[in-house]
């Protein structure tokens, strides 16, 4: 089976599962993968968003579930962590819309959402709806000005080529946000 066949047959959904499990990397891969005409731009933006809402989704009720576990209930009065959520959650509608474009965040915030914020699950789902299809919207047509510097720079590459470029990339701006992250916070 060759790689278009298979795009054409599995990818939107691995879009979706990658979102779920990764996130920035693969949503650029999307861009790319769009910008070389595997897909249209408004099917990787529902996958992609689909896919990082799911997450959010996931996270959060785990967090719900479990927030009077005595585990949870010990890390939560943490004198660290306490100190981390009372500044978190002087606005938590905020901090729900976007804790997604903060590297490093992506698992933290929701659970700290669901175990210490008056947030109401309906509220959350809205908000983090809203900006999982901003966040898709922002990382896809990155990963398709990705995809144009990669034609430009390297000519036509086959669509496994451009992928593996576009991917790097991706993750290469999702490291160095995360390191420009971690040092103001130093």
């Amino acid at each position: 089976m060759d790689f278009e066949t298979l795009a054409e047959t599995h990818g939107l959904w691995l879009l979706w599962l990658g979102c779920l499990i990764e996130g920035e990397a693969v949503a650029v891969i999307g861009g790319v993968l769009e910008q070389r005409g595997v897909f249209g731009y408004w099917p990787v933006i529902a996958a992609v968003a689909a896919g990082g809402w799911t997450s959010d989704l996931l996270v959060y009720g785990f967090g719900r579930r479990f927030r009077d576990h005595p585990r949870v209930a010990r890390v939560a009065a943490h004198p660290r962590t306490a100190r981390l959520t009372g500044r978190l959650l002087r606005r938590p509608a905020l901090l729900a819309a976007a804790f997604r474009f903060v590297p490093g965040a992506r698992t933290v915030t929701p659970l700290v959402l669901a175990t210490a914020s008056d947030l109401s699950p309906v509220a959350y789902c809205a908000i983090t709806l809203a900006s999982a299809l901003a966040w898709a919207v922002t990382a896809v047509s990155l990963g398709h000005v990705v995809g144009v510097a990669v034609a430009a720079l390297f000519g036509r590459l086959g669509e496994v080529d451009a992928v593996v470029l576009g991917g790097l990339a991706g993750i290469g701006l999702a490291a160095a946000l995360w390191l420009r992250a971690r040092r103001r916070r130093s």
